[in-house]
């Protein structure tokens, strides 16, 4: 089935193939929602597929109905209505269908149009969870957001004013990432308290206090004396949010300083290539991590400016992450020194991943019907692996970072492409299963 749906295999392509499999140590299981998606068989065929395979990430949505925060709210989601089933066991928390968030529908009647899969009930991930250490791996877990309107707007853009980051994170954030620090105390090995909150960690209030950067350190010690000493915390920090922001200001140096944070959480979608019509290699892909965009340059609309400082470029990781850090207070007029002690946490990537697309790694971040820049919407395979294997082997050669989670392994099991609404867009998306199966017929 897989070289049916894969074609034929050239030798590098397999040599790609080979090298992913056996260096893949860290997964993240997707899709993060859908109330009875984590299938216990997909753990057995990514035990098969990656043989040395020590961590799988388990993201678990809760959904919030606006990117406003002032009137924001954030629950579970149900994925269907209460007059439409008998008997029910699902649960969240203190949720079930009658006062959970109702996942909107394009036609109210029929739940095939609904717009999200819905919450996993916590008998489910605990389950899941249990099925994972039996097999001798180290779960790490992430609470995720995801925004329920008509254009399904990334959590990034979830913003408000600093009078109103109180009370939201207050009633709305934090119990959501509690519940699942009691829920799974004794169970995990890795916790974050977010990602990719990007409009709410550069909310500014006086001074140079950041509100929800604050609520965030906050948090992390709450959950620190649930989950104890043992389990590693931190917050997964967009590619574009965790060095600095408007102004100058860096914000979440004070998160990565904390004393309850193990280390610096990247979700690494960072633009590896810029090319139009070249053949990309693995070494070109390689370089991409110390060059181009982010490194030599950046683009201000179509114009290239060029960067010449190390403290500016987004790429160089390994600099920021071994030096002190300086920051710009635009309202001052005046650089100040931020409390980030140089070599005092590794990097993680959080998240890393490409689409199996023509051009990928031109732009590792768009999703859905985007297409990467100057790519023809052609499917690649073989790139998608080769950019994978470029990233584990930057990961084993830059000692500022202990590991990396590529995205996505589908929990639903094998053969689920035939049997959900969202199947068709595997062959180009982000998803690994089904991509590297063709090594068991070998």
């Amino acid at each position: 089935m897989a070289k049916a749906i894969l074609g034929d295999i050239s030798i590098d392509h397999q040599q790609d193939m080979d090298y992913v499999s056996e260096h893949m140590t860290a997964v993240i299981m997707g899709p993060g929602c859908g109330e009875g998606s984590l299938s216990i068989r997909s753990i057995e065929e990514i035990c098969k597929t990656l043989p040395n395979l020590e961590w799988v990430g388990i993201p678990v949505s809760w959904f919030i109905d606006s990117l406003d925060i002032s009137s924001a709210k954030i629950k579970p989601g149900s994925e269907k209505r209460r007059d439409e089933i008998k008997e029910d066991s699902w649960l969240v928390s203190s949720y079930d269908r009658n006062n959970a968030h109702a996942i909107a529908r394009k036609n109210s009647y029929d739940p095939s149009t609904i717009r999200y899969g819905g919450t996993m009930p916590d008998e489910e991930v605990l389950k899941f969870v249990n099925a994972l250490k039996e097999q001798g791996k180290k779960v790490a877990f992430y609470p995720f957001l995801m925004v329920d309107n008509e254009s399904k707007d990334w959590r990034g853009y979830i913003t408000g004013s600093a009078e109103q980051v109180e009370m939201f994170y207050t009633n709305q954030y934090q119990p959501f990432v509690m519940h699942y620090a009691f829920l799974l105390r004794d169970k995990v090995d890795m916790f974050y308290i977010g990602s990719e909150l990007e409009g709410l960690t550069v909310i500014k209030g006086e001074e140079r206090n950041f509100p929800f950067v604050n609520n965030l350190c906050g948090l992390a010690a709450n959950v620190r004396s649930i989950v104890g000493e043992k389990v590693q915390i931190s917050y997964a920090a967009n590619w574009s949010e965790y060095l600095h922001c408007k102004g100058g200001y860096r914000p979440l140096d004070t998160l990565w300083s904390d004393q309850n944070i193990n280390f610096v959480g990247i979700d690494y979608y960072m633009p590896l290539t810029d090319v139009d019509n070249q053949q990309i290699t693995l070494e070109s892909i390689k370089n991409g991590f110390t060059s181009s965009e982010g490194w030599d340059y950046f683009y201000q609309d179509s114009t290239q400016i060029i960067i010449d400082q190390d403290y500016n470029r987004w790429k160089n990781i390994g600099y920021w992450q071994s030096s002190d850090h300086w920051a710009w207070d635009s309202e001052k007029g005046e650089s100040y020194k931020t409390s980030w002690i140089p070599n005092s946490k590794p990097i993680i990537f959080s998240e890393f991943g490409f689409r199996s697309i023509e051009m990928a790694t031109n732009t590792p971040n768009v999703y859905g019907s985007s297409l990467p820049k100057h790519s023809n919407g052609s499917t690649d395979f073989p790139l998608q692996i080769k950019a994978i294997r470029a990233t584990l082997e930057h990961i084993s050669e830059n000692p500022a970072i202990q590991t990396g989670f590529c995205y996505v392994w589908d929990a639903r099991g094998y053969g689920w492409q035939n049997s959900y609404v969202d199947g068709h867009q595997w062959a180009q998306g982000h998803w690994i299963d089904g991509k590297l199966q063709i090594l068991q017929t070998k």
